[in-house]
């Protein structure tokens, strides 16, 4: 009886007990959420709770975005004026200067807010590690001194972001502002807080990446490379990111499988060396970061404190697959690439198993990803210009609902090469300012070849009047006079919207016909060449452009010239993006044969090597070529091939 007294009497103080423990926790827990901020010490002071919010998790494009301002072709991006929102002497990152920059000088811009569908700030959010020489100090403020009217709560808002969080854990959601209802770009994105169809996955890059690029030819894509699989880089001997990085040393061999670590970074890491420190630091240093990827068959690229990682894009640029070892990271443009074609996904856990899944990898596997690798790069990597413009493109492929060409094609062109049945042909024929049977001639001729949808003339102002209703015999065949200033003006932009507004043109190619053209059956042969090679122009003339210099050459050119050219029409829909209008109207050949080149990484076809006619101005063309190579520092991105003779 004691004895069931007893445990009675113990059950009870223990309930006693329990209770004043949770009123215990209850009044701290109150206690501490009235208790005044001044009390907080700085280390401890959390970040506001709206100031941790990225934006409504919720958000959507139908729910969080002002379709209204985008209406018809009122695809514009308007970004804030410099200085008028930044505080005392934050100035923006040079990452930031050139995406802006790049915006700004791209057909997109408008000065007009109210001409806009997109907005972007002035204000550097790319870094918002609070430890940063780059960190901009209390943006909220800043972005409460912009127009409430434009502002708007952040819709129809874009954001950039390349570093989220601080140590120790870099958390993804603090920016260290509320984003509103702002689509947000950002490097480095979790599967987990990413807003699907909303915000974008944007590539971490360096400071140093190049505003605009050439086409480099320096590295050679083998299908076998002394090295399977390499590393080199920090391994983190604490704290987030560490424990991915310090198994690699359990697949390191020298001569096929190198992964080389350091320990040294940040102030402190003596602190917390390993016994491997030491052996680690010195190995590092004997081999070359660049000349290990270039001859590696794959690059690892692991999770550092956060999911993103340069290498990814320093692997793509020298033809080196990425394997990427980071659970959840979103690839950049994983809404547009399908990365399976170009890179490798190994899950964390199984890190010790990477050697045995990519020496499983064929050599025509290897090959195909590694040519798909370095596409995508110089589509949409190989310049902060591409990797801004990409990311607003892709923006404004989700308005267009018809559009005609689909960024989320397996296509690296801006067109579909592939098309059932004849493909649809218009002629553009430049006509002479003089009036005579040439240009009927040459109309009656190219009339009579098989799928031709439509005929354009250009007409110069010398020549007189346009003779508006007259069909030149064509015979049900459509036709269109386009009114010019001058003889060799080539409207392309206009010609390009023309035929976009045609549903019947649809993946149309387009023939460059000259009234004064004598090749006999000229325009056949180059059109049976372009159904083999639609990515590039095809031209019986051509011309070289090197050191500054343009020149006719009868071994090699770089640039085609439009009096007898095919090329698809898809192209000419590109080039405002590509180009400011001024340049696309003075220089409309400089113009096509840099934008293709560059696309298509793919020289010009120059067939039969024509000489070049009497009148054409090699001297404005090869200034037209200096003004456009300007705009790429590391070089104007054309590529040469040899002159075909037959």
């Amino acid at each position: 009886m004691k004895t069931r007294w007893r445990y009675a009497v113990l059950l009870c103080l223990l309930f006693l007990y329990g209770v004043v423990m949770m009123r215990g926790r209850d009044w701290l827990r109150s206690n501490e959420r009235e208790r005044p901020s001044a009390f907080a010490s700085v280390d401890e002071k959390p970040i506001p709770s709206v100031q941790r919010r990225i934006g409504d998790s919720r958000c959507s494009m139908a729910t969080c975005f002002d379709f209204s301002k985008c209406e018809g072709d009122r695809l514009k991006v308007y970004v804030y004026p410099d200085g008028t929102h930044t505080e005392g002497d934050q100035r923006p990152s040079e990452a930031y200067v050139k995406i802006v920059d790049s915006i700004r000088e791209s057909a997109f811009f408008t000065s007009n807010p109210s001409e806009a569908c997109l907005f972007v700030l002035s204000i550097d959010t790319t870094d918002r590690d609070k430890i940063s020489e780059n960190f901009v100090r209390d943006v909220s403020s800043l972005i409460g001194n912009l127009p409430p009217q434009i502002w708007n709560g952040g819709t129809n808002h874009l954001i950039f972001n390349l570093y989220h969080g601080t140590y120790p854990d870099y958390a993804a959601e603090h920016l260290g502002f509320d984003t509103g209802n702002a689509i947000v770009a950002r490097a480095s994105s979790s599967a987990q807080n990413f807003r699907h169809g909303f915000d974008v996955s944007f590539p971490l890059f360096h400071k140093e990446h190049p505003i605009r690029n050439s086409i480099e030819r320096s590295f050679v894509l083998r299908d076998k490379d002394p090295i399977l699989v390499s590393f080199k880089g920090k391994r983190y001997v604490y704290g987030i990111g560490s424990e991915t990085r310090d198994s690699l040393h359990h697949l390191h061999n020298p001569d096929r499988t190198p992964m080389l670590t350091t320990c040294r970074h940040n102030n402190d890491w003596q602190a917390h060396q390993d016994e491997r420190c030491e052996r680690d630091n010195e190995e590092y240093d004997k081999l070359d970061y660049e000349s290990l990827m270039i001859n590696s068959t794959f690059c690892l690229t692991p999770r550092g404190r956060r999911l993103g990682s340069y290498r990814f894009l320093e692997s793509l640029r020298v033809g080196c697959i990425p394997v990427v070892l980071s659970d959840d990271w979103k690839l950049p443009f994983d809404e547009l690439i399908d990365w399976r074609a170009a890179a490798v996904r190994i899950p964390e856990k199984n890190v010790l198993l990477v050697n045995d899944i990519l020496a499983s990898f064929s050599r025509s596997k290897i090959m195909e990803m590694k040519e798909r690798g370095r596409l995508l790069y110089h589509r949409y990597f190989a310049s902060v210009e591409k990797i801004s413009l990409t990311t607003i493109e892709l923006i404004f492929h989700r308005l267009r609902v018809d559009s005609s060409f689909s960024l989320l094609s397996n296509s690296l062109l801006p067109f579909e090469t592939e098309i059932e049945g004849i493909r649809p042909l218009v002629v553009v024929v430049s006509a002479g300012e003089r009036v005579n049977s040439r240009l009927q001639k040459a109309i009656e001729r190219v009339a009579k070849i098989e799928g031709v949808k439509e005929v354009m003339i250009l007409w110069p102002a010398s020549r007189g009047s346009s003779p508006k209703g007259a069909d030149f015999g064509l015979n049900g065949v459509e036709m269109e006079i386009v009114e010019t200033e001058e003889q060799n003006d080539i409207p392309l932009e206009k010609i390009g919207r023309m035929i976009e507004e045609k549903s019947v043109l649809k993946g149309a190619a387009v023939l460059f016909y000259s009234d004064r053209s004598n090749e006999a059956d000229a325009e056949v042969r180059l059109l049976e060449i372009f159904s083999q090679l639609p990515h590039t122009i095809i031209s019986t003339q051509g011309i070289e452009y090197s050191a500054g210099s343009a020149s006719h050459s009868s071994t090699f050119a770089n640039v085609a010239l439009l009096q007898t050219a095919v090329v698809h029409s898809g192209y000419l829909n590109r080039l405002s993006s590509f180009l400011p209008s001024d340049i696309l109207k003075s220089c409309p050949v400089a113009s096509l044969s840099t934008l293709v080149s560059s696309l298509s990484l793919s020289p010009p076809s120059i067939v039969m090597g024509q000489p070049i006619a009497h009148h054409f101005n090699l001297t404005q063309l090869s200034q037209c070529l200096d003004l456009i190579a300007k705009r790429f520092p590391l070089g104007i991105p054309l590529v040469s091939n040899s002159v075909v003779f037959n």
